[in-house]
């Protein structure tokens, strides 16, 4: 059942955040830590598994589903998933295969929590040992990131987009995985029949939406009823659903009615430059999902995705059969400003804020300044921070951690709650 996936990261490279690998006595590699978190890989005890996901923001969304699979050895073992758009049992006994789907789309933010509640080390990619060095069990727990980038697009338009791995070592697990399009959160690891499993996986695929797996049920699997494993005849690879990503590029081959972005005015940021976004097809060629990357005017996302969600790409396929399509789109774009945010500087941002944290960034010089941009809701709630001075990445992402957990009483303009942007100065003790 698991998408045949076709690289998009082959041309990541190591950004400036160098990964400092722990010195030791032993050593792990990705392969250690794949198998130690693993339920499915070959070393595995048969295991019986059940999990709920919801959205924790808002609980009566769609994003909620079951996770229910028996499973023995690699090829024996049964899978049932429950969304209310969606749901599909596969079962896999031998060479024989059985696929059953309701709904013609299995969404990105569902079968990414899926996949990685018995894997993690899925969400790893194409990640290579050389990227990290080794893990050294030191004795004590340590968190190690590691960040890497990709330029995207076409000629006419080029972005970066950033992935971003984090590891808890003594033993080494994974903390955190954040790729284009797929971001999960592994906590409260268990053991169980000689591995490390993480029980609560939370995935944040856009701002204010956050969706969290839980396994309800993980048991040792005894004796079982062998129908559940009954496949009388194999599903033909028409009749699964796959998924493959694909370049911009090739996207952009691909369009039967993408009709050209409309840009609206803004009342903030940037009034040109680049904008990408993670955008998944079924495999008619509809668009079924658009989430945001990296833009250097987040203002202008919910405009692209609404109008990206209406295109149509032609059919892919693959080995014969159609798949689904997952890919990067990256426009330029050229707005006006209009209305615009009010934007408060820094004395007047702080006397606003109920709840201000402070980076780390204790390895610079004393009295050294960092400003970022932030956007403020009429909640009080940050939505993003732009690095509008150009900081250095390390810094950036040190300011951007902090300012992201501010809150601010709200602003008001004629006697209601507005928007507004702030410019928040971060000073080195």
């Amino acid at each position: 059942m698991f998408a045949k996936m076709q690289s998009m990261n082959r041309c990541l490279v190591v950004s400036l955040l160098v990964f400092n690998a722990l010195l030791a006595r032993s050593e792990d590699t990705l392969s250690d830590l794949a198998r130690r978190t693993s339920l499915t890989s070959s070393d595995s005890r048969p295991f019986h598994l059940q999990g709920k996901i919801v959205e924790t923001t808002n609980p009566e969304s769609g994003y909620q589903g079951e996770i229910d699979e028996y499973w023995i050895s690699p090829s024996k073992w049964r899978r049932s998933v429950q969304s209310p758009d969606f749901s599909q049992t596969v079962i896999q006994n031998g060479d024989k295969y059985v696929e059953e789907n309701r709904g013609a789309y299995y969404p990105i933010w569902l079968r990414t929590l899926v996949d990685s509640v018995v894997d993690p080390a899925r969400m790893l990619g194409t990640l290579r040992q050389s990227d990290l060095g080794r893990f050294g069990t030191t004795g004590k727990i340590a968190t190690m990131c590691k960040r890497l980038e990709e330029r995207v697009g076409a000629s006419s338009a080029q972005n970066t987009v950033f992935s971003n791995f984090c590891f808890t070592d003594s033993p080494a697990i994974l903390e955190s995985a954040l790729t284009p399009g797929h971001g999960v959160q592994f906590k409260d690891y268990k053991s169980f029949e000689g591995k490390m499993i993480a029980r609560h996986l939370v995935s944040t695929p856009e701002s204010g939406t956050t969706i969290e797996a839980k396994i309800t049920k993980l048991t040792p699997l005894g004796d079982v009823d062998e129908s559940l494993f009954n496949v009388p005849q194999s599903t033909p690879l028409t009749g699964q659903i796959r998924t493959i990503q694909i370049s911009g590029e090739k996207a952009q081959q691909m369009y039967a009615d993408a009709p050209s972005i409309v840009w609206p005015t803004t009342r903030g940021g940037k009034i040109s430059g680049v904008l990408s976004v993670y955008a998944s097809a079924d495999r008619t060629g509809q668009v079924r999902e658009v989430w945001p990357l990296n833009s250097d005017n987040p203002n202008l996302d919910d405009s692209v995705r609404e109008q990206v969600m209406k295109w149509k790409f032609k059919p892919a396929v693959n080995n014969g059969a159609p798949v689904q399509i997952e890919t990067i789109l990256t426009f330029p774009f050229q707005t006006k400003l209009e209305n615009a945010y009010h934007i408060l500087d820094d004395s007047e941002a702080r006397k606003l804020a109920i709840r201000m944290v402070e980076p780390n960034l204790s390895s610079n010089p004393s009295g050294k300044e960092f400003t970022v941009r932030v956007f403020v809701d009429p909640d009080g709630k940050v939505g993003n921070v732009q690095n509008v001075n150009g900081l250095p990445t390390p810094e950036f992402l040190r300011c951007y951690g902090a300012a992201r957990m501010w809150v601010f009483r709200p602003y008001m303009q004629a006697g209601k709650p507005d928007n507004f942007e702030a410019d928040i100065t971060f000073r080195v003790p």
